[in-house]
């Protein structure tokens, strides 16, 4: 009786798999995690092969969630998904790194540090989570563990720049400017494009007086960024520390036209303006600050010590240093300190988001969009890297837009003629939209740098089929075969290509074997339909 009732379970848990795996392969990961969810809370079965493979696409089906969640920035959320795929999973040691970039966004900088530690402690060559591990030293404003960490990583990885500018942030914090200097100095070198460690340089440059320098390299920044209203900060503190009054007024006062609860522009700008003796103005804007609310020690003072000073007799002027606020202009130093301790983002790894996102529903495509943008602008920033052009096409190719992934893929090509898998994935491209002759191009180029795989000659042979290369065709089924006797996709391009020779007995053999071998239902339905051609042909 035991033995009735277990094979009943067995029964009802494969029919309730097989529909949560329907779910799963139609990529609605919500729905599917509930099913499975349902088959684990049957504990008395955990032996069953279908409660394992439950908590394996379970696990797997709260990975694609919670990553579904990241791209939309509701990072407590992800983390709860990727916690619970890893409870499932507890040796899919990669989602501590998903959690730790969660736990890092969520401002859970000691939470984030130890995910990264695990990590590092399991494999201290982990490059991400070194580079990850190195950004939370920052934002727990560590700085002296933090320098000796980029140092290291910059040691095995010296062409990283992100690792030279976030070396350089932890120097400012501990004062060592001249080497921050250089941090930035090499971070710009190897990125022209690399704004953030420009603006940096450009802040340091004007602390050591190099006043020309610095307004050359905010002035680059500027045409790539007019309406960003910290470039534009950073400019007026530069000319308020050269003492070119007007001009740093002007800068300020663009500022707040951005950005008008920019509390730090409105300040040094009334202080400027009192640098000028333009008591009215510098009254009003700090009027308007004390309007938003923030909390500013002495504000009210430093308002009725500048009245006071306005509302003098004329014949009777008092010196002004006895009528300044409470407080001063920000200083470009000053400027860079505070900029250090704002916490540093930490995005997912390209190749993360691209994965995932060929495993978004097609609901989800929209998420498609900001990543799109952000790895624009990856590129933009990193021009000559083929992974990022790479990535670039398969996102596009995810997206519909075919011509885009294809001037990607080629770019990657120049960059690195010799990177298979954007040559690859551009061949299939180009074999789907049709384009034979060019696919056939770039399948000379896969054969003279790899031995390809039976099912890259079945494709071969298929696209010189369609070009009226019947004998190529002939010769590249036969290869695909020769590495794979049971390779359904090859019988069937042979059979084709042997009807079109006009051997109709050879190609119904081929025909045959191919239903014999075939699994998949569009081979086994295109087999059958040619079948029947043949037969109706012949009558």
């Amino acid at each position: 009786m035991t033995g009735f009732f277990k094979k009943l379970w067995q029964s009802d848990t494969r029919k309730a798999f097989e529909e949560a795996m329907e779910l799963y392969n139609q990529r609605r990961y919500n729905e599917a995690a509930k099913s499975f969810e349902e088959i684990l809370a049957q504990k008395s079965a955990s032996s069953d092969v279908y409660y394992n493979l439950s908590a394996v696409y379970c696990s797997q089906s709260y990975h694609y969630i919670g990553f579904r969640d990241f791209l939309m920035g509701f990072f407590p959320q992800a983390c709860n998904f990727f916690q619970k795929a890893l409870d499932l999973q507890p040796g899919h040691i990669d989602l501590y790194q998903l959690i730790g970039i969660c736990r890092n966004n969520m401002r859970d900088h000691e939470g984030a540090a130890e995910a990264f530690q695990f990590l590092l402690t399991i494999d201290h060559n982990r490059s991400a989570a070194r580079i990850n591990q190195g950004i939370v030293f920052n934002n727990l404003q560590l700085w002296d563990k933090a320098v000796e960490h980029h140092t290291a990583i910059i040691r095995d990885y010296p062409d990283y720049p992100d690792v030279h500018y976030r070396l350089g942030l932890a120097l400012i914090g501990l004062d060592r400017t001249h080497e921050a200097h250089d941090a930035f100095s090499r971070a710009l070198a190897l990125n022209p494009k690399y704004d953030d460690a420009a603006v940096k340089l450009a802040l340091l440059k004007a602390n050591f007086g190099h006043y020309d320098e610095a307004n050359q390299l905010i002035s680059v920044v500027e045409g790539q960024h007019p309406r960003d209203p910290a470039v534009h900060y950073a400019r007026g503190a530069i000319l308020l520390e050269q003492k070119d009054l007007q001009n740093a007024a002007i800068s300020f006062k663009y500022v707040l036209s951005l950005a008008p609860d920019q509390k730090e522009a409105g300040i040094s700008l009334a202080l400027t303006l009192v640098e000028m003796n333009d008591l009215p103005q510098a009254i009003d804007i700090f009027g308007k600050i004390r309007e938003m609310n923030v909390r500013i020690p002495h504000l009210d003072e430093a308002i009725a010590s500048l009245e006071a000073a306005y509302n003098l007799p004329q014949e009777h002027p008092k010196p002004l240093d006895g009528f300044r606020p409470f407080f001063r202009a920000e200083t470009v130093l000053e400027l860079l300190k505070r900029e250090v301790k704002r916490p540093l983002h930490i995005a997912p790894d390209l190749g993360d988001m691209v994965a995932i996102i060929a495993n978004l529903n097609e609901d989800d495509c929209a998420l498609c969009e900001p990543i799109l943008s952000y790895i624009q602008d990856y590129v933009a920033q990193h021009p000559d890297y083929p992974d990022l052009y790479h990535s670039l096409g398969q996102l596009n190719i995810r997206l519909g837009q075919h011509a885009a992934a294809e001037k990607a893929y080629r770019t990657a090509l120049l960059l690195n003629p010799d990177y298979l898998s954007a040559r690859m994935n551009l061949f299939q491209m180009l074999k789907e939209a049709g384009k034979d002759s060019e696919a056939l191009l770039e399948a000379h180029e896969i054969m003279g740098r790899v031995a390809p795989a039976p099912n890259f000659y079945a494709d071969l042979s298929e696209i010189c089929l369609n070009l009226g290369q019947v004998e190529q065709a002939l010769d590249y089924a036969g290869k695909a075969l020769k590495i794979n006797p049971h390779y359904a996709t090859a019988y069937l391009v042979r059979a084709r290509t042997l009807e079109r020779m006009g051997q109709v007995g050879e190609a119904l053999i081929a025909v045959e074997r191919c239903l014999t071998e075939a699994t998949d239902s569009e081979v086994r339905e295109a087999a059958l339909a040619l079948r029947e051609g043949i037969v109706n042909s012949k009558k």
